[in-house]
């Protein structure tokens, strides 16, 4: 047997420091958001995070390891591993969280499945354009429908909107850099409304209707539905341009900000670190979005360089969901900044995302053709 043999030499390791620099200034403020003003004592969230984060680098090391031709020649097995996940959160009775039944509790933990699933769907995504003929005809299209359809609509049916908001524009990035006919996102625009119009219709509870109308300003029950975003702005507001200093907060120390430690932990940062904390946050973010996307131009080889595209977009997705709904651009949906939210399945599946990436990074020449053909 051959002996595995890695090119370290190409290994990209700014962009797993980079990540640690996002995570290192997410543990200070989860540590921060974790006070608890009654029993005068710090909650254990910082603690887990930094568990989570020796679980998320052996989760890196892992992917980075294994060879780009076992990822491609299994992408579909991975996929059916995902779509097993997502629909045994139904069938087995997942955790319902904030009205979502998106987790499999084991004791203590949760573990979240479209976390992961968005991967694996990024995988079999590319895995199906690659190498195609026909991509100025509408059947790529139909195709990565097929794809994508199933793991949207289970995720819907949790329901959780975010993840759909977030793994979406990653498909359609894919489909641009593979080289897919302009004309047909329309197409495809209109088949995400209506499945976006039924799920509002039929799927989403009442809260997260109102989310929706609160960000539509069709809805000004700022106690209620648009308590969450108010109590954001008023947080981001506050912290001027050096913050109120590391657990000094109002709104973070008081409470009045719900979710502090994980959907909203922007907010924590812009109000006691400033504008000047939360640009530097902001721009080692994007400086990891830019190291995946100059993957991505690297690589010739068509998986590599579709996997990296929908890894940057989706962490792009992410960011300006996340923050975007703390200051009323976006709903409240319930997603987590990558890298700096409270959390061990988005941020082990988001170290497995730039694993990817430095996969490909080390292997930037990689010919699969003679192996896979046109996909």
């Amino acid at each position: 047997m051959t002996p595995l043999r890695l090119p370290l030499h190409r290994l990209r390791i700014e962009i797993p420091l980079v990540a640690l620099a996002c995570v290192a200034i997410g543990v200070a403020y989860i540590h921060s958001a974790s006070f608890d003003p009654d029993k005068d004592v710090y909650r254990p969230f910082a603690t887990r995070q930094v568990q989570y984060v020796a679980a998320a680098l052996l989760a890196f090391l892992a992917t980075v390891a294994v060879p780009r031709s076992f990822i491609v020649r299994h992408a579909w097995l991975l996929y059916a591993g995902a779509l097993l996940a997502l629909a045994g959160v139904h069938l087995v009775g997942g955790s319902a969280t904030n009205g979502a039944r998106s987790w499999y509790e084991i004791r203590s933990f949760k573990v979240q499945p479209s976390e992961f699933a968005k991967l694996a769907i990024i995988c079999a995504v590319a895995r199906t354009l690659m190498y195609r003929r026909d991509l100025a005809t509408i059947r790529p299209f139909v195709s990565v429908a097929g794809v994508a359809g199933p793991p949207i609509l289970l995720i819907l049916l949790e329901p959780d909107l975010g993840t759909v908001l977030v793994f979406s524009p990653a498909i359609l990035a894919m489909l641009f850099v593979a080289g897919a006919s302009l004309r047909h996102f329309a197409a495809l625009g209109g088949a995400a409304a209506s499945a976006f119009a039924y799920a509002y219709a039929f799927r989403f509870d009442d809260y997260q209707r109102k989310r929706i109308l609160v960000f539509l300003g069709l809805e000004t029950d700022k106690l209620r539905a648009g308590y969450q975003t108010l109590q954001s702005r008023i947080a981001v507001g506050s912290g001027g341009l050096f913050g109120t200093g590391w657990g000094e907060g109002p709104q973070t120390q008081l409470h009045a900000l719900p979710e502090a430690h994980t959907d909203f932990i922007f907010s924590v940062v812009a109000e006691e670190g400033g504008f000047v904390m939360a640009a530097l946050l902001l721009a080692s973010l994007l400086a990891l979005l830019m190291l995946c996307l100059d993957v991505a131009w690297r690589t010739r080889e068509p998986f590599g360089r579709l996997v990296a595209t929908g890894v940057a977009a989706s962490f792009a997705a992410q960011i300006f969901v996340n923050c975007g709904m703390t200051i009323g651009l976006t709903p409240v949906t319930g997603v987590t900044l990558p890298f700096v939210s409270y959390g061990g399945s988005s941020l082990v599946a988001s170290f497995m995302a730039i694993g990817l990436v430095a996969n490909i990074a080390m292997r930037p020449v990689a010919t699969l053709a003679a192996d896979f053909g046109e996909g």
